[in-house]
């Protein structure tokens, strides 16, 4: 047989009165309340209170304690300034002893003065002759003798030929430099002497003739004029003058 579920209200009778059946009556009536059960253990302590408590009334003031001992004794303290001077007492009528003597003196006395000079004695030996001594000084210049004769007339010397001329090393750096001199009065054979003039011109001051190191020869000496030949180690530029001189020619 199957298993019948119902799920609808049930009635009871009650007092002669219906009404529906409830969870208590199922259960059925309380019953009385048992004695009571034995007491737990005690269980864990609680965390400390992170609050704190309310401040107690204050107590009453203790008794008085005894006496504390005596501490040690302080530092002396530092003196104090000396009291102003008294003032002086009256000259003693009665003399005090004699003092002892005192030590001798290291410093001498003064000199006692001088003796009168007693007689001369007897010359003594004649010593031997000493060494020569150094040469003295030279004296004075003496004044100037008399002129003497006029010498023979020398042969007169020939006039010398002389010019001034200019020399072009160019706008670049250059170590020579050529320059063709006319003079008619040059003669094939002459002893040409050439010179820096050490004169301005339009690129060198009178110093640069030093400073640049500039030389002069000549050459190709002809009926007309010679040749002119400079040179400078350490290479430089632009115009320099030159002096000439020869002797004239001997007929």
């Amino acid at each position: 047989m199957p298993d019948i579920t119902y799920t609808g209200p049930v009635l009871i009778e009650e007092n002669g009165d219906d009404r529906q059946m409830t969870a208590e009556d199922i259960r059925g009536a309380t019953g009385a309340a048992g004695s009571a059960g034995a007491t737990g253990a005690a269980g864990p302590a609680g965390a400390a209170s992170t609050v704190p408590g309310p401040t107690g009334p204050q107590g009453s003031p203790g008794s008085t304690g005894p006496a504390g001992s005596i501490g040690p004794a302080g530092s002396t303290g530092n003196t104090g300034p000396a009291g102003p001077t008294g003032p002086t007492g009256a000259d003693s009528v009665v003399a005090g002893p004699t003092g002892a003597t005192g030590p001798a003196s290291t410093v001498p006395g003064p000199a006692g003065s001088t003796g009168p000079t007693g007689s001369v004695g007897p010359a003594g030996d004649t010593g031997s002759t000493g060494s020569i001594g150094p040469a003295g000084s030279t004296g004075p210049t003496g004044s100037t003798g008399p002129a003497g004769p006029n010498g023979p007339a020398g042969i007169d010397a020939a006039p010398a030929i002389t010019g001034t001329a200019t020399i072009d090393f160019g706008t670049e750096p250059s170590g020579f430099a050529a320059a063709s001199i006319v003079d008619a009065r040059a003669y094939a054979g002459a002893l040409i002497d050439v010179s820096p003039s050490g004169t301005i011109t339009a690129d060198h001051d009178p110093d640069d003739y030093a400073l640049e190191g500039v030389a002069f020869i000549a050459s190709d000496v002809t009926g007309s004029g010679f040749e002119v030949m400079a040179t400078s180690p350490s290479e430089t530029f632009g115009l320099f003058n030159f002096n000439y001189r020869f002797e004239t020619e001997t007929p």
